[in-house]
């Protein structure tokens, strides 16, 4: 099997992230009152204060009913409000226009309400780039990195920049960023993610952006992160790195360099709740060379709302844990094939004659959850299906997603074709799911070396070289996939 340090190029690709931070508090499992915790969630709109101009910032994840967002200085209302009301804190006489006062009270009502937590730093990007430049040869880095962002004060912002030690260009904003509360409950995992009104990262970003000497026309490869679009100036950002990056194209062309690779990361929320990001998108593709990353929900939402085939399923899981849901989900045949065949609709109508009409290159990575991985461009699309790994040895499948693009990235960066990106991205995500953390080198840095034993001691993807087994794959794909 040939492996990337074999064809690795002569020069090291210079990769620039940019993404607005995010730290992940995870409570512990058996913190705080069950009873309470449920109540909270099952109220936490209606705890919400209504806004002048009526807007409704209370958003339910598009994907799944366990994941909500919610504006911070609203959390903090909501949680202090039902504290108070519960005798979970004793404070008397709330003044919930002092916004200092009630972050303050805030932590203390989610210590009583959901129990003590960890920091960890989180951010889909900052996983997938952390994965990347921590991948070596020898104790030889295969790519240079460096992650611009904005963090806030205190605590979370430090357990951030620690995260990316050596690689972060960070600007020093006035406000708390990004973060995202982790509540176990029984089977379903509760995540609130909490960005702030107040937040100052998109600002911050766009002037570093303007003057950073970490975007130049050395830089190969520029990955922006979708939930940038939550921040008051995201757009802006985007728009400006798009700027940067043709008028760059234009230099690395005089010097006989190749464009460079712009790396779109979609996300559920930003794709469903701000058009701007699908005007952007569209832009990229005139610029640059672009690859975008997206699970098969994402991918379809680039398309369309993506509601009309679920209308007809969506009263089958009423009363439903989220955990429940997604089990009837798995199991309902007919919900499946409607499924596919909107997958099957986004593919064909969409993203293949985009690609082909693209005035630069334009792929799309989906991913399947467990099942498979699209492939799509210009030439066509190809589904590859993955192995299935027993599920004794999965421990933590959260980061998986982040694990793959960062391998698929990594072999974009040092030119590698498409069944070795395979390999590396499959056998990434195979290894983050068997560990406790949702970033791929919380417990050992990746080695391209310890990767190929691992590829083959586990089997981790179906052999994508030139065995049997591959051609198997490619002759039992249907007429209309086409091999790349």
């Amino acid at each position: 099997m040939t492996w990337a340090h074999k064809q690795k190029p002569t020069q090291t690709p210079n990769i620039l992230a940019m993404e607005t931070s995010v730290t992940d508090r995870v409570y512990e499992a058996d913190g705080g009152n069950e009873e309470l915790k449920a109540k909270f969630f099952s109220n936490l709109k209606s705890l919400i204060p209504p806004k002048e101009d009526g807007e409704d910032t209370f958003q339910d994840n598009p994907r799944a009913g366990d994941n909500i967002m919610v504006f911070a200085e609203d959390f903090d209302h909501a949680l202090v409000k039902f504290a108070s009301e519960h005798q979970l804190i004793n404070d008397k006489n709330i003044d919930f226009s002092d916004t200092e006062k009630l972050t303050a009270l805030a932590e203390k009502a989610s210590i009583a309400l959901f129990g003590n937590y960890t920091l960890e730093a989180g951010g889909s990007l900052a996983n997938t780039f952390d994965a990347m430049v921590h991948s070596r040869i020898n104790d030889k880095p295969l790519i240079n990195g460096t992650f611009i962002t904005a963090v806030g004060e205190g605590e979370p912002a430090q357990v951030f920049l620690d995260s990316l030690e050596g690689h972060v260009a960070a600007a020093q904003g006035q406000h708390r960023h990004m973060a995202a509360h982790v509540v176990p409950m029984g089977k379903d995992r509760i995540i609130v993610a909490t960005p702030s009104l107040t937040n100052d990262s998109s600002q911050k970003l766009t002037a570093d952006l303007l003057t950073s000497e970490h975007l130049n026309a050395n830089t190969d490869m520029v990955m922006l992160g979708g939930y940038m679009m939550y921040t008051t100036h995201g757009k802006e950002v985007f728009n400006h790195a798009l700027e940067r990056i043709e008028a760059l194209n234009e230099e690395r062309k005089e010097q006989g360099k190749p464009s460079i690779k712009l790396v779109l990361t979609a996300a559920a929320h930003p794709i469903a709740e701000n058009p701007d990001f699908i005007d952007i998108f569209k832009r990229a593709t005139k610029t640059t060379d672009v690859i975008v990353h997206a699970n098969t929900g994402e991918f379809r939402r680039l398309h369309s709302n993506d509601d009309a085939w679920r209308k007809p399923h969506n009263t089958k899981w009423d009363g439903m844990t989220s955990h429940e849901e997604e089990d009837a989900k798995k199991a309902d045949q007919a919900y499946q094939e409607d499924k596919q065949a909107a997958n099957d609709d986004t593919i064909e109508n969409f993203a293949v004659p985009m690609a082909q009409n693209s005035k630069h290159k334009l792929s799309f990575v989906v991913t399947n959850g467990s099942k498979s991985t699209y492939h799509i461009n210009d030439e066509g699309y190809r589904r590859i299906d993955t192995d299935k790994l027993d599920k004794k040895h999965i421990v933590n499948t959260v980061g998986a997603g982040d694990s793959f693009a960062a391998g698929w990235e990594l072999g974009e960066a040092l030119n590698l074709k498409t069944n070795p990106k395979l390999v590396l991205a499959s056998t990434f995500a195979r290894t983050a799911i068997q560990q406790d953390k949702a970033r791929l080198n919380a417990n050992e840095e990746q080695s391209f070396d310890t990767t190929g034993k691992s590829l083959k001691a586990q089997g981790a993807i179906a052999t994508l070289d030139n065995s049997s087994q591959n051609r198997e794959i490619l002759q039992s794909m249907q007429p209309k996939q086409r091999a790349l």
